[in-house]
Formats: C-alpha cells, sequence, structure tokens
C-alpha cells in the first residue's frame, strides 16, 4: 500500500480500510523522523512514485473523510495503532497529527443508528420494482437495535434478563420473493463487533441455532460488510440453497 492507495481506501467508511491508512501514515512518519527529510528523499528519488509526503497525505485523510456521511464520521472506529503516542517534555516527536485523525468508539452500541440506517437503504437492498414488498424503492432488509442482557424492574429492585444469550445487536428481517411461496420474511440477526471484535462462544452458538432453524445471523465490522454479508445470503436464498450454507458462505466476508 502508497499514500496514493488513500483516497480508494477512505471511499467507503471501514474501520479495516482504516487499519490500512494508519499504517500508511505511520511509515510516512517514520520516514518524517528519519535524519534524511522527505524532500530530499524526493530529489535522490529514494521515495517511490506516488508516495506523498505527510502533511500532503494527513490531508488527503482530511478530505477522503469529509466525504463520509456525518454519522460515518461521529461512530466509525478510526483506531490509532498501539505504538502513536502524544508529544511530550521528553519525547517532542508525538503522533499528534496521525492521533487528531482518529476516532475511538467505546462501544459498538454508538454505532447501531449508522448500521440501521445504511444497512436498511443500501441501493443494492431496495426493491426494483412494484411488486407484493409495494413500490419499487422499498426495503428489502428492515432492522432495529435489540436488546440482550441484564436490566432492573420498574417495580421493584430485581434484575431481569432480557432477551437471549449471544442474540445479536440489531433484530429483523430480510424480505425475498421465492415462487411459488410468494413473499417471504426471513429473520435476521446482526452482530456488530469493533476492530478487533470475536464472535463469543454464545453468539456463535445462537449463529448455528438460527442456522438450523432457516433464519440469518451475521457479524460485522463495517456497513459495506454487512451488506455484502446480506446480499450473499439473499442470492443464496433465490438459487435455492439452504441457510445454514448461505450463512457460512458468507461468515466474516469483509472482516
Amino acid at each position: 500500500m502508497t499514500p496514493s492507495d488513500i483516497p480508494r481506501l477512505l471511499t467507503d467508511p471501514s474501520p479495516q480500510d482504516w487499519r490500512k491508512v494508519a499504517r500508511i501514515l505511520d511509515k510516512l512518519w517514520n520516514d518524517a523522523q528519519s535524519s534524511v527529510c522527505v524532500e530530499t528523499k524526493t530529489r535522490l528519488g529514494i521515495l517511490g512514485k506516488g508516495q506523498l509526503p505527510l502533511q500532503e497525505a494527513i490531508a488527503q485523510v482530511r478530505r477522503s473523510i469529509s466525504t463520509w456521511p456525518t454519522d460515518a464520521r461521529k461512530c466509525v472506529p478510526r483506531e490509532p495503532l498501539d505504538h502513536w503516542r502524544r508529544a511530550t517534555i521528553d519525547d517532542p516527536h508525538g503522533h499528534d497529527q496521525l492521533l487528531d485523525l482518529c476516532l475511538k468508539i467505546r462501544h459498538e452500541s454508538a454505532t447501531y443508528g449508522y448500521y440501521e440506517t445504511y444497512v436498511c437503504n443500501d441501493p443494492s437492498l431496495l426493491w426494483t420494482t412494484d411488486g407484493p414488498w409495494g413500490r419499487a424503492g422499498c426495503q428489502q432488509v428492515h432492522l432495529v437495535r435489540g436488546f440482550s442482557g441484564p436490566a432492573r424492574s420498574v417495580r421493584s429492585d430485581a434484575w431481569l434478563r432480557i432477551g437471549e444469550a449471544g442474540q445479536g445487536d440489531l433484530v429483523g428481517w430480510l424480505s425475498v420473493y421465492l415462487p411459488p411461496y410468494g413473499l417471504l420474511a426471513v429473520k435476521l440477526e446482526v452482530e456488530i463487533k469493533m476492530p478487533e471484535g470475536r464472535l463469543s462462544p454464545s453468539q456463535r452458538a445462537r449463529r448455528d441455532e438460527l442456522a438450523r432453524a432457516g433464519a440469518i445471523y451475521l457479524s460485522g465490522k463495517s456497513v459495506k460488510c454487512v451488506v455484502g454479508q446480506v446480499r450473499g445470503v439473499r442470492d443464496a436464498l433465490l438459487a435455492r440453497r439452504p441457510v445454514s450454507q448461505a450463512v457460512c458462505e458468507v461468515e466474516g466476508l469483509g472482516w
């Protein structure tokens, strides 16, 4: 990857692609701190074609992020690399300019509204013609925030268990038209993960349980990732392949 790849990588908000951009910036930062300055390297032909100086690359990152939807700019994680540190008196050469580009999200719940809006309204997941579902442009996917875990009773101090173990963060359905059965709504759950997240044992068990029952359980780290998985499952169902096979085929797609 080179700095010329930055616009392409940041075309779609994705924690995974941001990590690639962070590595590009990190290399440029190291070049800028070396004993031979970037300008000298350019004159000597040490920098390859398309490699931009650090400041220009940072400006390109800012321009690319500014094209993201407002919700994406506020909630799609842009994690710093582990060794990035703020400058101090003892170490004045900190990664401050790079850290200013980052966005840390404490919990994936901050992203739920973004996923609901942009997965359900993705152009590839809208009906293209009028039909039993309504007018062309209607959503094929419906998702709302689910909840599972402990909650305090409003009538007492008792704690109640809400939902089921391993339940996805977003719940709803995927509509498919399968003649001769007609229009079907297939149960859909989506588990949102942060960049380093993985499915827990209870979530894997939930995925397998729903697949056996003919329902869909997906996990993703970006809207692009989830949309790709939903499309894959939809296409498999239209080809009359089992739900369990479809879910297996798209598992981890885009992680």
